[in-house]
């Protein structure tokens, strides 16, 4: 501790010494007798700041009630980014503010866009290309309604149609350390081959199928090692529901899933061929019978509002398709293998496609024999039996409510245990046939473009190995 000590020293070396005058030394002792402080120093600074802070406070307020949507498409890292309407721009807004700001509060163009972009991490969407319907055509008639009452019912409708899609992403949301979500879809089917000739608009083509598979909720991370991209094209297999089960099937099996999870759910879109049809529910039960470890005690497949069904793999898919966008050509399967190896982990299909469809309908009653309206159901619930043999089914239309009950969906004498042993044979690639006319327009695409000797080129040897002289 230092002690206080008061050392008289002589004045005209005191000021001399620190250059300073009397009348500035005598200043600071009148203050700090009156005051008990000593001044603080006013010269210089921020002075401009508290001027316009009623202007600055202003701005933000406006900014901070615009309507922003979150981005699909971006991933986990860019999550704090939101979008708003394509049709507005920072010059638009800065107008709007200022026609219903006080004459004391306007700003100028470049002021409102300081604060726009140092303050906020805002980005304008582009044009709407896979709206929602519904939502499109409840809109316009709201807009063009002229009776009150009936645009006030509209205006309901529309309300409980986005609480219902908000509802659904919050089941994909959801994190809870006893629920793992796994989500899947399909890619935007990939034309063989892609090249830059005005000739493959017109022409038919043959495909690359992607089937991405996500472990996590909509806000994790993705990386190799809850990303699988199942892979084939279209002379191996088709893309129907026995392809989308097997490769879902080979996941769930080989997926390590620790002791907290108590509830697996399934998210996938509600396409009939491919997802939600009986012949996924017959592979999700067998799975669960059979494979799913014992703390896994209930299993959901949840479907969304026609319309609202972005899922995480969408992400995945636009960052392939940036990649994509950026080679004129691809002529081997092989080449859009390499690109989706860059987002997930990569595996063929070939191999492991099982005839689940004609083992389903032997064992599952037909979905009209259901206990609850198959094509109204939102969420497919499972459970096992109380003697562990079998699995019981019920069917929700909310996301948050149940009121169905669980009941046995197999036919009389069976249960799920019989689809193991029913027709459950391997598909093989041999039994493709694709389309002579397809295969002759792939055939007159590569003579435009490579000439007619395009058999003897080595990278084209995919088409000739694997279709022509299949064909022939």
């Amino acid at each position: 501790m230092f002690s206080k000590k008061l050392i008289p020293v002589c004045r005209d070396l005191f000021l001399s010494t620190l250059l300073l005058s009397k009348n500035r030394v005598q200043g600071v002792v009148r203050r700090n007798f009156i005051f008990g402080t000593s001044p603080t120093e006013n010269r210089g600074g921020n002075r401009k700041t508290n001027i316009f802070m009623d202007k600055r406070n202003g701005v933000i307020t406006f900014i901070k009630k615009i309507n922003v949507i979150e981005s699909h498409y971006c991933r986990s890292k860019s999550s704090s980014r939101v979008y708003i309407s394509s049709e507005l721009n920072i010059k638009k807004l800065w107008r709007i503010y200022n026609d219903e700001a006080e004459d004391l509060l306007k700003v100028k163009e470049s002021y409102f866009r300081h604060i726009f972009c140092t303050e906020f991490n805002i980005g304008f969407g582009t044009p709407s290309t896979d709206a929602c319907s519904t939502c499109i055509s409840l809109s316009e008639k709201i807009k063009h309604s002229d009776c009150s009452t009936k645009k006030n019912e509209l205006k309901t409708e529309l309300k409980l149609h986005k609480l219902k899609a908000n509802a659904f992403y919050s089941k994909l949301k959801e994190n809870k350390q006893d629920l793992l979500i796994v989500s899947f879809d399909c890619q935007k089917n990939q034309p063989l081959p892609r090249v830059p000739d005005q000739a493959a608009y017109y022409s038919r083509q043959l495909y690359k199928y992607n089937l991405t598979i996500i472990i996590g909720h909509s806000k994790c991370a993705y990386t190799k090692d809850n990303v699988f991209i199942y892979h084939w094209d279209e002379t191996e297999h088709a893309k129907g529901s026995n392809e989308i089960s097997s490769a879902v099937y080979h996941c769930l099996s080989n997926l390590v899933i620790p002791t907290s999870i108590k509830t697996v759910r399934l998210v996938a879109d509600g396409c009939g061929g491919q997802n939600k049809n009986s012949t996924m529910m017959g592979m999700v039960s067998t799975w669960f019978l059979n494979l799913a470890p014992i703390h896994v005690q209930n299993v959901e497949f949840v479907f969304p509002i026609v319309g609202h069904s972005f899922l995480p793999a969408d992400r995945v898919f636009a960052n392939i398709e940036k990649k994509i966008k950026r080679k004129d050509v691809i002529t081997s399967p092989d080449e859009y293998t390499n690109l989706f190896s860059d987002f997930g982990t990569t595996v063929p299909l070939a191999g492991i496609v099982h005839d689940w469809k004609t083992s389903v309908q032997s064992v599952f009653k037909p979905p009209g024999g259901w206990h609850f309206s198959f094509n109204s159901t939102k969420r497919f619930l499972f459970k096992k039996n109380v003697q562990k043999t079998n699995v019981l089914i019920k069917g929700e239309v909310s996301y948050q409510v149940e009121t169905g009950a669980y009941k046995n969906v197999c036919k009389k004498g069976k249960t799920v245990h019989n689809i193991n042993n029913l027709h459950l044979s391997e598909i093989s690639t041999r039994n493709m046939k694709i389309n002579p006319l397809k295969l002759r327009d792939v055939d007159n695409l590569l003579k435009k473009h490579y000439g007619d000797q395009w058999q003897t080129l080595d990278f084209l040897r995919f088409y000739k190995d694997n279709i022509f002289k299949k064909s022939q």
